[in-house]
């Protein structure tokens, strides 16, 4: 590519038309990728009230059945709290006006489904699992599938059900059909010897 310089009196009006344009794109360019960075919403710290920010590569909004599903190369964050999923749906509650807005909070949400290859990061564990449902009233984080598993730090559970009650921090782990609840402890220097 040959670029002509001109001074505008040797110049005719195409050449100024193409450098303008580049000007332009250049300018374009930097000030929408300046303002995206910009209006990311700040996911710093775990507080419940955050924004929810999610990536995927589509998205199906059902306001009649009060839903939407994202789906593809799923990422939600929220505070300290990310989830990768094939798929996310987030269910609104049914009395909610079918004139409200889809986001009009978070209070608003019923449940949190993510589905395939679920990985949720949270207060410095990490969940793997097939399914994960999350009861947003009550707080509560469902994980199912054979292998499902919670880790934190050298600990770790493994069930085919976890339900984790994260108002006070209690767990439930069943087994399946063809799989046996499974935990790995650390104590230190206590233990059953």
């Amino acid at each position: 590519m040959k670029i002509n310089y001109c001074n505008f009196k040797g110049c005719n009006v195409l050449t100024i038309i193409v450098s303008f344009a580049g000007v332009l794109f250049f300018l374009l360019t930097f000030f929408f990728k300046v303002y995206a960075e910009d209006n990311k919403p700040d996911i710093s710290n775990g507080n419940n009230n955050e924004k929810i920010f999610i990536k995927a590569n589509s998205l199906f909004a059902d306001s009649l059945n009060k839903y939407i599903t994202f789906t593809e190369n799923v990422v939600a964050t929220q505070g300290t709290t990310t989830i990768y999923a094939d798929e996310l749906k987030i269910y609104y509650k049914k009395q909610l006006d079918n004139n409200a807005d889809f986001a009009a909070d978070e209070d608003s949400m019923e449940k949190i489904i993510a589905n395939g290859n679920v990985k949720i990061l949270f207060d410095d564990q990490v969940a793997l699992t097939k399914k994960a449902i999350y009861k947003t009233d009550k707080r509560i984080l469902i994980l199912l599938g054979n292998g499902s598993k919670i880790t934190s730090e050298k600990n770790s559970i493994v069930g085919a059900e976890i339900i984790l009650y994260r108002t006070n921090g209690r767990i439930e782990v069943k087994s399946g059909d063809q799989s046996s609840v499974e935990a790995l402890i650390y104590s230190g220097k206590k233990g059953i010897n």
